[in-house]
């Protein structure tokens, strides 16, 4: 990518957009043909989503977390972070904790799929969590 001023990711919501690009592209961010132009400030914030990113892939979810948390109170419209602690958080079994995150990435961008599949998910296996602990469902079942 070009260093027009059009390229340079400043904002959250543009590094948002990047992410969800790689991701879905199936890109490796490292691959400079595909590394945009960054602020000083996304840069650093970019650097630092990916740490988190490698603590929760190598099953540091908890410790993922809470640096999860520490950014997005810098950054609370920062999709991408809020949408990996939810399921982190979902991982490890705090359904409550999850959800509100997915309910709150949900406010921020109300457009975003991924986020209520990942809320009819939820709400699937909490039916399912439901009906597990009531011998009158499996009966039914």
């Amino acid at each position: 990518m070009s260093a027009n001023a059009n390229n340079i990711i400043t904002t959250v919501e543009r590094l948002d957009s990047y992410i969800n690009w790689i991701t879905e592209n199936n890109i490796i961010a490292t691959d400079k043909v595909y590394m945009p132009d960054f602020s000083q400030e996304m840069e650093r914030l970019y650097d630092l989503y990916n740490v988190i990113r490698k603590l929760a892939e190598n099953q540091n979810q908890e410790q993922a977390i809470k640096k999860y948390a520490e950014l997005l109170n810098r950054y609370p419209n920062f999709i991408a972070a809020r949408y990996n602690m939810a399921h982190d958080l979902k991982d490890l079994g705090k359904f409550e904790e999850s959800l509100e995150q997915y309910l709150t990435a949900a406010q921020y961008n109300p457009n975003d799929p991924d986020i209520y599949i990942e809320l009819g998910m939820y709400i699937a296996e909490q039916i399912k969590r439901v009906q597990n602990s009531f011998p009158i469902f499996r009966l039914l079942s």
